[in-house]
């Protein structure tokens, strides 16, 4: 598998890795699952932790600014309103999720 096919592969199944609600990430079974996944295909692809990083920060972020839906809600929307904080849980998440794909 090339690094371009293995980057968007792991930036299509990133969210995969975090609880829908809680945002925890590889906690659940089938959150786990898919990160092993993930970091199986990086260490195979030789993918840097920059790289894992920069196929998967913009998903995040999207999901997050746009897209969250919290327990019952079927609409996405921002996480939060506060910007900053917002800004600080994508990088929380985003640093979390490279330190375990590719550590």
């Amino acid at each position: 598998m090339s690094k371009s096919v293995a980057l968007a592969e792991i930036a299509q199944k990133i969210r995969g890795c975090f609880g829908d609600v809680d945002l925890k990430f590889a906690l659940h079974p089938s959150d786990k699952s898919v990160a092993d996944e993930l970091r199986k295909i990086a260490k195979n692809s030789h993918l840097t932790s920059a790289e894992v990083k920069a196929a998967i920060h913009p998903v995040i972020n999207r999901w997050l600014s746009t897209n969250y839906c919290g327990f019952g809600e079927n609409v996405g929307r921002p996480l939060m309103t506060d910007e900053e904080k917002l800004s600080a849980k994508v990088n929380e998440l985003t640093s979390e999720a490279t330190a375990y794909i590719s550590p």
